[in-house]
């Protein structure tokens, strides 16, 4: 972008004339925009808005001081303080050059008169800012250039760019809010499918699972009631909605996998009573292992119990001693809610 800045040049004008015209030149050959008294018909309250206003449009502040104070404004402080101090207020860069040795300068470019309010003022600018020494008006030019040239660096500011370029700015960065806003709406999109095609998977899963009325044939043990040692498996078969109403009771709260498996086999020995299988001259002795591990596989794939790991810790003296890792079960939200709702009250049909 073809940007270019305003530099707004304070100093005093009858002492310093021919060391404004040098900067100001060097400034507008380097393509900057200069803008100062010269601007202003004269230093009155009248056009002290008028100068605000101007050094409020302006990106940079260069200050030049050399032996006069200046006329005074109505606060009693001259016009080019009062300058220097509404630039710092508005925080523009300043780069302040102060006259390397007021003292050898010829009589009619030096001031008496306020002679105390320009120390005052030279050494408020001294300790404020890095100021630079100047002897010539050739010495200022080049010393000014080259300070702003580093500023503008360090510290670019808003510039000016012409009508043109601005408006075709203005609609290339419409066209690229109007990109962004298709790129959100894009990855929005992208997301959403992604959500839903997980969810699609994760259902067609559930659909490949057995449940419901799918049967099941899980193993039992029996044993021999004369010789309690000898397990013999035996081929049970049920329904896993059946499984599951005999385990979910058990459930509502975190419950030890030995726990429940003990409840599995209760509720089974009562299901395979109801079957009418003859055990004599053996009893129901439990489920396999192997059984009772596809049991708690297919409810964690359906969803419908967590499985947590705790510590189990044992007391000794005044010290607990976490000794194993014990599993525990409860039904998932899901689960709660197939169970409840399988036996919740139906109301009557008309």
């Amino acid at each position: 972008m073809d940007k270019r800045y305003q530099v707004f040049l304070s100093s005093t004008f009858a002492d310093l004339e021919e060391e404004r015209k040098e900067v100001i030149a060097a400034l507008q050959k380097a393509g900057y925009l200069v803008s100062g008294m010269e601007t202003f018909p004269s230093d009155d309250d009248e056009s002290w808005e008028v100068i605000k206003r101007v050094i409020g449009q302006s990106d940079y502040y260069v200050l030049v001081v050399a032996g006069r104070y200046g006329s005074i404004g109505k606060g009693g402080k001259s016009f080019t303080e009062m300058e220097y101090e509404h630039a710092k207020t508005l925080g523009l860069p300043v780069l302040a050059f102060l006259h390397r040795d007021p003292n050898n300068l010829p009589h009619k470019n030096v001031e008496t008169s306020n002679q105390d309010k320009l120390e005052k003022f030279r050494s408020k600018i001294d300790k404020l800012h890095n100021r630079r020494s100047w002897s010539t008006k050739h010495e200022l030019s080049t010393e000014v250039l080259a300070s702003l040239s580093q500023t503008v660096n360090l510290r670019p500011q808003t510039g000016w760019v012409r009508g043109d370029i601005a408006d075709e700015n203005a609609i290339l960065s419409r066209k690229l809010e109007e990109a962004r806003s298709e790129c959100d709406a894009i990855r929005t999109e992208r997301d959403n499918l992604a959500e839903r095609l997980q969810n699609f998977g994760a259902d067609e899963s559930k659909k490949l699972i057995a449940w419901g009325n799918d049967v099941v044939e899980l193993a039992i043990l029996v044993r021999d009631k004369k010789s309690s040692n000898n397990h013999v498996e035996m081929s049970f078969t049920t329904q896993w909605s059946r499984v599951f109403d005999l385990v979910a009771p058990n459930l509502i709260g975190w419950c030890a996998t030995h726990k429940a498996m003990k409840s599995v086999e209760s509720m089974l020995e009562k299901e395979v009573s109801k079957q009418h299988i003859e055990f004599s001259p053996v009893e129901f002795a439990g489920l396999s292992k192997a059984s009772f591990r596809i049991v708690r596989n297919q409810l964690v794939a359906l969803e419908l119990i967590q499985i947590e790991t705790k510590n189990q810790g044992q007391e000794i003296g005044s010290r607990i001693i976490f000794s194993n890792t014990v599993e525990y079960w409860r039904l998932s939200n899901q689960g709660l809610r197939e169970y409840s709702i399988k036996h919740a009250i139906r109301r009557e049909s008309d």
